[in-house]
């Protein structure tokens, strides 16, 4: 595979995500804002039905995009109708009938959630309208599988975007015409439909050979997708398990305002590996290609770029946000709260390791062992509710953050290490890709940010913005101070200069 593909498809994935992320992160104090902290904490409750949304595929979305990439590499175009006809069809009756039932058992499920029965009646309703995005995720699922094995993720980067636009649209809208819950509910309804009329578009643009009928389905494709699909399903599943179990106890054991504060910082810390996921996306391909076409050796030199690539781009980003934490949060709600502040550091901290993991983790599913990858993740999802389950009847919110980040840290050093392994990558070599020296260049620079953040008594956003730029700036002269840069990156980015100088001469 073509590496200019590999970093397109990266560039265009990151641009999406980068997007998404930032679309989060103001949307989320907004609604708090405007909501309140317990008209929120529904908020979040519900929102669990949007992560069941995005498991509807049972996992046949991967194994499109594992069964696309090594057609289109051995050039059988025609048999991407039969694969994706068998996955469709069954899995939009399954759908079908899911949703029909959580319509009907809404209430049920909302006083499961940990709803209180004063908000009985926002809660439903916003439940109602959820459910009713299962079909049109599932088919963006599948549609979306289709173009990130044809190597085509521009669309799919532009369909997120287009969702997250349409979605916090309609949200301000909401807001200003008194909808409430059910008005953001129907946003995201809204912005789920648009995505995937777009992704439908551009599937039959990009894979003419396309074609959607009943008759395409082969019972037998279905049956190796899902054995395949089961273990992405069950990590999905392990996931939720590990999601909605946080915001439950905390909902029935502390209250809905807690739930609202992690949901904050949870929102938060997910972006940064939101960014790494969708960085590894692009790799998913590439992985399953070279291990078919280059072997093992293929497979390191891929796993080597990535962790360096990854150090280099989420380390800084997620060593900001925890210097920043409690600037952000004064300039969100214009007051200090500790619950929020302490959240954050905590749970994007966590994260960060979890996203240097994320190529590892895509590797594994990519290699033909998802079994491995669920496998973290259930010892991931049951440890957390453990931790919680003991330590939030004594610590209260601080026990959940203390659940999540020991669960999540040593599952994703388990996933580094076993796709280690299975690579044959050699400890010194994983230890040169990890880049120790850069990662204590970003260690110092937070730090220093940190003091810097602490002489702000009423920060306001274009303070931070300062400060992040002031970061930004000692971070890449360090890298070239310190000589923290390869012969080969310092020398591609005297290229990608000279190239641009270039262009530019030549276009005046």
């Amino acid at each position: 595979m073509r590496v200019r593909t590999i970093v397109t498809n990266t560039g265009f994935n990151l641009i999406a995500m980068v997007v998404n992320s930032l679309i989060a992160m103001v949307i989320t104090p907004y609604l708090i804002v405007q909501l309140g902290e317990a008209l929120f904490g529904v908020w979040a409750l519900a929102a669990i039905i949007i992560v069941v949304a995005q498991m509807s595929d049972f996992g046949l979305g991967r194994a499109l995009v594992r069964n696309v990439a090594q057609h289109r590499s051995l050039g059988r175009w025609s048999a991407i109708s039969l694969d994706f006809n068998s996955d469709l069809w069954p899995l939009a009756l399954v759908i079908l009938f899911v949703s029909a039932l959580a319509w009907a058992l809404a209430p049920l499920l909302a006083a499961a959630l940990g709803v209180p029965e004063s908000l009985m009646t926002e809660a439903v309703p916003v439940l109602r309208l959820l459910c009713l995005t299962f079909l049109p995720v599932a088919a963006g699922l599948l549609l979306a599988a289709t173009l990130e094995g044809a190597q085509q993720m521009g669309y799919t980067s532009a369909a997120l975007i287009l969702n997250r636009l349409i979605f916090v649209g309609g949200v301000v809208w909401a807001m200003r015409m008194g909808w409430g819950l059910q008005g953001v509910a129907a946003a995201q309804l809204a912005a789920v439909v648009a995505q995937t009329l777009f992704l439908a578009l551009a599937a039959f643009r990009i894979t003419p050979t396309l074609r959607v009928s009943p008759g395409l389905i082969a019972p037998q494709r279905l049956r190796h997708d899902l054995r395949f699909g089961r273990y992405i399903f069950l990590t999905g599943l392990v996931s939720l398990i590990f999601t909605a179990s946080n915001k439950i106890i905390l909902a029935h054991w502390v209250g809905l305002e807690s739930v609202a504060f992690y949901e904050l910082a949870s929102v938060v810390a997910l972006q940064l590996f939101a960014i790494a996921l969708a960085a590894a996306q692009a790799l998913y391909p590439a992985y399953a290609t070279a291990h078919v076409q280059g072997g093992w050796p293929a497979v390191q030199r891929l796993y080597r770029g990535a962790l360096r690539v990854f150090t280099l781009t989420i380390a800084p980003l997620g060593a900001v946000i925890i210097a920043l934490a409690a600037p952000l949060v004064m300039a969100w709600f214009g007051r200090f709260e500790a619950e929020p502040v302490q959240a954050m550091r905590w749970l994007v901290a966590g994260w960060l390791v979890v996203s240097m993991a994320a190529s590892a983790s895509v590797g594994l599913q990519a290699i033909g062992r998802p079994g491995l990858a669920a496998l973290f993740s259930i010892y991931n999802a049951a440890l957390n509710l453990a931790l919680a389950l003991l330590l939030v009847p004594r610590w209260g919110f601080q026990g959940v953050l203390a659940a999540n980040v020991l669960a999540i840290t040593s599952s994703a050093l388990f996933t580094l290490w076993a796709f280690r392994r299975l690579s044959g990558l050699s400890v010194r070599e994983w230890w040169r890709g990890l880049s120790p020296d850069v990662l204590f260049w970003v260690g110092g620079l937070a730090l220093g940010l940190g003091w810097l953040a602490t002489r702000l008594t009423d920060p306001s956003l274009l303070q931070i913005v300062a400060l992040v730029a002031l970061y930004a700036c000692g971070y890449v002269a360090g890298l070239v101070a310190l000589r923290l840069l390869r012969p080969e990156e310092s020398a591609w980015l005297r290229e990608f200069w000279d190239r641009k100088a270039l262009r530019l001469g030549l276009s005046s």
